[in-house]
């Protein structure tokens, strides 16, 4: 029942049971009363809360894209060096075969 009635008579009997909560009670009217400055605190809150979340999600989107982007050159790397052993194999290959065919039968 602490701050479950508005009600003055129900107010009053707590605070005299309770007189600790007297000060818990007018900060709930205050509160109240400057309900457009709590919500525009709150406003404000979600408003920082919103950026932050998208700055973070950008920052993770742009760590993402570097690890990609990383591995993209490790694989263009690798495809490089294949190539080139394709074609020292390739070399190799045809200088075998030219020397074969100068063999006499």
């Amino acid at each position: 029942m602490l701050i479950a009635s508005d009600r003055p008579e129900q107010i009053l009997k707590v605070i005299r049971a309770y007189p600790e909560f007297e000060e818990i009670y007018r900060q709930v009217f205050g509160f109240r009363r400057q309900i457009k400055e709590l919500m525009s605190m709150f406003s404000d809150a979600l408003k920082i809360l919103d950026a932050n979340t998208t700055k973070y999600m950008i920052e993770q989107q742009k760590e993402k894209i570097e690890q990609q982007e990383k591995k993209i050159e490790r694989q263009e790397e690798k495809i490089k060096q294949q190539r080139e052993e394709i074609e020292r194999l390739k070399a190799r290959l045809a200088f075998k075969e030219d020397h074969e065919s100068d063999k006499p039968l």
